[in-house]
């Protein structure tokens, strides 16, 4: 019975010294974790970081570009005002004329939308095309032929 519990203690002893290296081992591997985690996180911070001043950066260059697109409108603007402006005074005369061709056009038995649109665009505007009216003149108002309609 002696060497069964000698056995036994020795046993015992052994898997004690294992377990203790187990836990050592996993105690310094946690610790080794915990490094590489903390290596990680500071690693994964400067990217942020980083990430933070480029986006930072394209933000001042973006509004630069903006104030100077935005001054350049207004450049723009005040030279169109300008040249509207000079324009505004050959405009009566421009009526006139166009009062006149009007009249010319009702005289003549054309509609004043021939004025507004230009022949071809007239035509189109009101679902016909010039070619097709030349071809058949039993083209509708919206282009479909008469024989269409009645079947």
């Amino acid at each position: 019975m002696n060497w069964y519990l000698k056995i036994y203690s020795i046993l015992a002893v052994l898997i004690g010294i294992q377990i203790h290296d187990m836990i050592c081992t996993s105690s310094s591997s946690l610790e080794n974790e915990i490094e590489s985690k903390t290596v990680d996180q500071s690693d994964k911070l400067q990217t942020l970081i980083n990430i933070n001043k480029l986006i930072l950066k394209l933000k001042q260059a973006s509004d630069a570009y903006e104030t100077e697109i935005l001054s350049e409108f207004k450049e723009s603007d005040s030279k169109l005002n300008g040249l509207v402006q000079d324009e505004s005074l050959e405009d009566s005369s421009s009526d006139e004329n166009l009062e006149s061709k009007r009249s010319a056009y009702l005289r003549f038995g054309r509609s004043p939308a021939f004025l507004r649109f230009g022949r071809n665009q007239a035509y189109l505007r009101f679902g016909k095309s010039l070619d097709s009216l030349k071809r058949n003149p039993t083209y509708l108002r919206f282009g479909r032929r008469l024989a269409e309609n009645i079947a």
